[in-house]
């Protein structure tokens, strides 16, 4: 699944997570985990909630459980801080006005102290890592305007509702069928599907089609016709075009070890270069999911 849910099992039972990456980029999608961004090296762009983020080095931006967020860090090397949203209790549903903050050192300083507590592994460390993140980010809260996040407002709702319906729908759905689903104009829905999800939505939809064919092409009982059909390709030289710009793979030469995910893809379709090195971790913390 490209974006919605996104499920998160810890490691070691510890309820704090690092990771460095270089060029992170993704789709929207929510947790219920919160999450610390930290800007380490050039610039990056980031959604959430629909209001638009720009990261320099030395920026962060905080994520609050159950946000939808993106990111688009290509080129730039951005920290991650995940931990368990019931480390905060009644506050876990604050969010800020303003995401994004300046220069912020103390973040800095967070996560480099849980680095070190986690490569030392002393008695107790877990502990000192789930009250450092707390301590950190309560005051974060207490200095910062915000606001308690009761429930997803009904335009994101019927957004996520949207992006279920692609994952079920996507050999026929189409733009107009998608504007209509949300009850928008088509110049509207195009706006609106381009800021929440940070791609339009024939370059959304694209990237699950192809999702849903590596699968099939690695199970090798069907030709490439009927795959390209069956994923919603009116024609085979439009799959292997999309197929390309999606994966940097022709169909026919997808490597068998070849799995499409989230984190790895692109943003901007035409721009794609096969060669680069996208979402790349650097560093991190234990392993994220089992």
């Amino acid at each position: 699944m490209l974006a919605k849910y996104e499920f998160r099992r810890h490691h070691e039972n510890s309820k704090v997570w690092f990771g460095r990456y270089l060029s992170a980029i993704n789709l929207p999608h929510w947790h219920y985990d919160a999450e610390l961004i930290l800007c380490r090296q050039g610039m990056a762009e980031i959604s959430i909630d629909g209001k638009a983020v720009r990261l320099e080095e030395g920026d962060a931006a905080y994520v609050a459980s159950r946000q939808i967020h993106w990111v688009n860090g290509k080129g730039a090397i951005l920290d991650f801080l995940i931990f368990d949203h019931s480390l905060l209790g009644e506050s876990e549903s604050l969010c800020l006005e303003n995401p994004m903050q300046k220069d912020a050192k103390c973040i800095a300083s967070l996560i480099e102290e849980v680095i070190a507590e986690k490569k030392d592994k002393k008695p107790l460390y877990k502990e000192l890592c789930d009250a450092k993140v707390v301590q950190t980010v309560s005051i974060l809260l207490r200095n910062n305007a915000t606001y308690r996040r009761k429930e997803v407002k009904p335009k994101e709702t019927r957004y996520l509702e949207l992006l279920e319906k692609i994952e079920q729908d996507y050999a026929y759905i189409r733009f107009e069928d998608a504007s209509a689903f949300l009850g928008f104009t088509p110049a509207y829905f195009s706006n609106y599907f381009k800021r929440m999800s940070g791609v339009t939505f024939s370059s959304y939809l694209n990237a699950v089609r192809v999702e849903k064919a590596v699968p099939l092409i690695h199970e090798r009982k069907k030709r490439m016709g009927e795959i390209a059909i069956e994923c919603g390709f009116n024609t085979i030289r439009n799959f292997n075009r999309v197929f390309r710009e999606v994966t940097g793979y022709a169909p026919h030469a997808l490597p068998s070890d070849y799995s499409l995910s989230s984190w790895q893809m692109v943003r901007d379709l035409s721009a794609f270069n096969p060669t680069a090195k996208e979402s790349l971790l650097l560093e991190s913390s234990a392993p994220m999911n089992e």
